[in-house]
């Protein structure tokens, strides 16, 4: 296992710096922020559902103040004590440091888990994964990138720029969308509903695209939805266990 305390040193640096949603930078804002709008939009229908709701992996905490709005208690937990200390001005339930890894809670601890772009930053995603499912009671929502069209697209053209990328923000293995839905293939869970959409990458501030372009990149984006919906940018899982509803 990954020493848990370079782990957190690496995201304690970057939580000094990072504004993935409110970026100065208009395309990693973007990609962010349509994630986001999905994400929102299972959570408001299955939250009113729930008592507690966990963000694994809160970072700056936006998901923790939407949330609010919707379940009693709500709960955030990060490795990073700097970036717990960004969410606190939301005013939640409760800030937890742990890891996804091992997560300090009892089986079926909150009715709704959401973890959000943490998986692919760890290398035991097997173990992370079950953590995730094992603590929640009715409903698990899981992001995380997807080895999709754009990817494989970047990766042949500019192999050692998306790695440094990569290794710039922390990822140690993206999956394929067929490979992480094989691992939530468990008898005590059913997929509800799994798929990718396709999101340009934040790399588009590094050539300088011009915001103006934004209406044609989100059509071009729609179109890879429609005619490739197994390999977009990010892939989206939402499960809920057998005869929890």
């Amino acid at each position: 296992m990954i020493n848990s305390k370079n782990l957190s040193d690496f995201y304690d640096s970057e939580a000094l710096v990072i504004e993935r949603y409110a970026s100065k930078y208009f395309w990693e804002r973007r990609y962010h922020r349509k994630r986001m709008i999905v994400l929102q939009r299972i959570l408001k229908d299955i939250l009113p559902q729930c008592e507690t709701f966990l963000d694994v992996g809160c970072g700056t905490g936006e998901y923790l103040l939407f949330s609010k709005h919707y379940s009693h208690q709500v709960f955030g937990l990060d490795l990073s004590k700097r970036y717990l200390q960004r969410s606190k001005p939301h005013k939640i339930s409760g800030l937890i440091l742990g890891d996804v890894r091992a997560l300090p809670f009892r089986d079926l601890a909150f009715d709704c888990t959401l973890c959000s772009e943490v998986i692919e930053h760890v290398k035991e995603q097997n173990t992370s994964i079950l953590e995730t499912l094992r603590i929640a009671r009715k409903f698990v929502l899981l992001s995380t990138p997807n080895q999709g069209i754009l990817r494989i697209f970047v990766s042949r053209l500019a192999k050692h720029l998306l790695a440094r990328i990569d290794t710039r923000v922390g990822h140690t293995g993206i999956l394929k969308f067929p490979d992480l839905i094989q691992k939530f293939m468990n008898e005590q869970w059913k997929i509800a509903d799994a798929f990718t959409i396709h999101v340009f990458p934040p790399v588009l501030d590094t050539i300088h695209l011009p915001k103006f372009a934004a209406p044609l990149i989100y059509k071009l984006e729609c179109f890879l939805d429609r005619i490739m919906p197994l390999l977009g940018s990010i892939s989206i899982v939402y499960l809920e266990r057998e005869g929890s509803i």
